[in-house]
């Protein structure tokens, strides 16, 4: 916390490649976390337009930057992000991925209540999909590690 206890900025970093359309749900949940003070960074590394078509709506909350980038690489998008954060904290999710509305309340408090923490992660949860047409990976934390 900033010594006039406001919440700390937190940035929310999305690094995207040729998801049209599919980007639109995990910007939706991103701008509907309930946390006060984040920014949500898209880099996108899309071939066309069609995901900056999709994200074109959501450029009318101030909060989101969108960056198009000719660069290749969920690395080098991800060092992009970094480069454009303007937070200490900052918060990761891949492109085909729903983020729940307190997210970044969650991940904000653990590095606010644990000052040694530099890297958190949390449960990634499959949604009801249909299992002939892939394998969604999922990961359930069971609790804090040292």
């Amino acid at each position: 916390m900033t010594n006039n206890d406001a919440p700390e900025l937190v940035s929310a970093i999305v690094c995207t490649r040729n998801r049209g359309d599919s980007i639109v749900r995990t910007i939706e949940s991103i701008l509907a976390n309930t946390y006060p003070r984040f920014e949500p960074i898209v880099v996108d590394q899309s071939t066309d337009d069609r995901t900056a078509a999709a994200a074109a709506p959501f450029l009318a909350d101030a909060r989101l930057r969108y960056i198009r980038s000719d660069t290749r690489g969920v690395s080098t998008a991800r060092n992009i992000g970094l480069a454009e954060a303007r937070a200490e904290v900052v918060l990761f999710t891949d492109d085909d991925c729903e983020v729940p509305p307190d997210w970044v309340e969650q991940m904000a408090r653990i590095f606010r209540q644990h000052a040694r923490v530099a890297v958190a992660f949390c449960s990634v949860e499959a949604v009801g999909h249909d299992t002939s047409k892939g394998f969604i990976p999922a990961y359930r934390c069971r609790g804090a590690a040292g």
